[in-house]
């Protein structure tokens, strides 16, 4: 059975570190790599782990992956949801979806075109 490649993109709300250990935990799951600007948030995971790091989270979803976790701070969600839409991969964002409604509607609206494409 193919694995399904998962990225995480920053880990600057601690639970991320929650899906971390639950993707760990799906043998049908590959953590494919980690992006954050802040290096030292995700050190002791890419370190005991192996995994490619990302300073820039485009370089990520570059890469060969599947889905993406959105972890960052709030206001970077829907630039990075619609980026990660726009490369065709699935998406699962952190709460709150966005920080306005245009934001919004723009992040559905991306992910829209993807799936319907």
């Amino acid at each position: 059975m193919k694995k399904l490649k998962v990225g995480m993109i920053s880990f600057a709300h601690g639970h991320a570190f929650s899906y971390f250990h639950a993707l760990l935990s799906l043998p049908e799951v590959e953590i494919v790599g980690i992006a954050d600007r802040v290096k030292s948030r995700v050190d002791s995971l890419i370190n005991q782990y192996q995994l490619p790091y990302y300073e820039d989270y485009r370089q990520l979803l570059a890469s060969d992956m599947d889905a993406v976790i959105i972890c960052s701070e709030n206001v970077y969600h829907a630039e990075i949801t619609i980026e990660a839409a726009k490369r065709g991969k699935h998406v699962l964002c952190e709460k709150p979806l966005g920080i306005t409604a245009d934001d919004m509607q723009h992040m559905i609206t991306h992910a829209e075109k993807t799936m319907y494409s």
